[in-house]
Parts: C-alpha cells; structure tokens; sequence
C-alpha cells in the first residue's frame, strides 16, 4: 500500500484502515471481557458489538477495491469527515462558555489547525482525484455508515447467500439497542411479569442467541479485513501500470 499511502501523507491510507482494525479489535475484546465476566446484559453490549461491526465494516470498504484509486479515494472521504468532524468540534468549543478560557489568538490559532487539515484534504481531492469535498452543490457525497456497511456486507457474501443480509440486520439491530430504541428489545425474548398491585410488565433479559450473532458477524468483517490489510501490504496492484504495491 506504499503508493496508496502517497496521495494523503499526513492520513495515509494504510493508517485509515489500521485505525479501523485497532476499533474493532478493542471493542471485540471488550465485549469478550463483559461476556466472560458479567454475563449476557440486556442492551447494553450489542453497543460494542455495532461499533466494531463497522470498524471491521469501514477497514473492509477502505482496502475491499481492488484498484489503488478508488482505495485512496475511500481513504481520502475519512480523513475529511476526521478533519471535519475535528473542525465542527473546536468551532463549537470555542463559540461555548468554555470560549473564554481562550485568548483571541488562541481561538485564531485553534481553528486554523483544523481548517488547515480540512482545506489540505480537499486541496488533494481536487488536485489529485478531481473530487469536490463539502456540503454544496456539485459535492461529492460521502457514503453514510449503513451504505459502508452494506458494502462490507456484500463484499464478504459477493453470492449473496444470506450472510450480507445477516450482516446488514444485525447492523440495524444493534444501531436500535445503541440509540435506546425499544424495536430491538420485541425481537428478544421476554417474559411477562406482575407486580404486587397486578400490574404486567414486559422484562426483557439478555438475548445470547442475537448478541453471538453480532459478535460473529463483527469478527467476520474484522477478519476479513486483517486478510485485506496483509493482501494489499504484500501483494502488487496488477491495476497499476507501475507494478507499485
């Protein structure tokens, strides 16, 4: 990935996706961790599970293309939500009451550092790959996480035999329990109980079936991703008339 690398020095490709792995791997360890030692809970672990479903999901669509370009041009829309992102949050730092512990040259010199990458990534966009980065007309959309996800999820199943559209549920599920959505909760299992004044309630328990599930299917795309990550490190890009890696 040494030429894949060379478009965005500062957010290389190779890192872009190591970021992603690093992501999945920690949260699937952590879920491990609660597994193991406090048992199956009701919501709150299918959170983990969604984050590295799409860590795992994101490496996927970041080295899945089998050409360099279309590669760096997927590297290249996460740095720019990364810059942005980083942007919007000094710009909401610095305009909040927590504004007054800077000093005018503070505020000037803290949002320059974040425009300063955003405008780079876009400059390279354009230069280089003839992408207009941003929100106004004639912008190139960037992917939203269901459409990387689905990616991911096809890639892995190109048969489409079921697992894609496993993948693509359990990510709508465990969104459900991440966001506190109650939907998520009808499709486990339940019992209903009575209190002492004969009023019913629905208790739901942890669902071990529904949380492996998530579980697999987040180690699967991370999987797939290593497998991705050591491929395009050794292997040279026959798309490329340079024979470059």
């Amino acid at each position: 990935m040494s030429e894949d690398d060379k478009l965005c020095p500062k957010w290389p490709t190779s890192q872009i996706a190591w970021q992603s792995l690093i992501s999945a791997t920690d949260h699937l360890d952590l879920l491990n961790d609660t597994i193991t030692h406090s048992g199956v809970r009701p919501t709150a672990q299918f959170t983990l599970a969604r984050a590295a479903l799409f860590a795992g999901a994101r490496a996927v669509w970041i080295l899945g293309p089998e050409k360099s370009l279309v590669r760096q041009k997927h590297a290249l829309w996460v740095a720019y939500e990364d810059f942005r992102y980083l942007r919007f949050d000094r710009e909401e730092l610095v305009n909040s009451v927590l504004g007054r512990n800077f000093t005018p040259e503070d505020k000037v010199n803290f949002l320059g550092e974040a425009q300063a990458l955003v405008d780079e990534v876009k400059g390279i966009a354009k230069n280089q790959l003839g992408l207009k980065l941003g929100s106004g007309k004639g912008c190139e959309k960037v992917p939203s996480d269901t459409e990387i996800v689905d990616y991911a999820a096809r890639y892995t199943d190109p048969e489409n035999a079921g697992s894609a559209a496993a993948l693509n549920h359990k990510w709508r599920l465990n969104s459900g329990y991440a966001h506190g959505l109650g939907w998520p909760q009808l499709l486990s299992p339940g019992e209903v109980i009575e209190d002492e004044h004969g009023k019913k309630f629905r208790q739901v328990i942890g669902d071990d079936e529904s949380l492996a599930q998530g579980l697999a299917g987040a180690w699967l795309l991370t999987q797939r991703a290593f497998r991705l990550y050591w491929e395009r490190s050794t292997a040279r890009d026959s798309h490329r008339p340079n024979g470059s890696k």
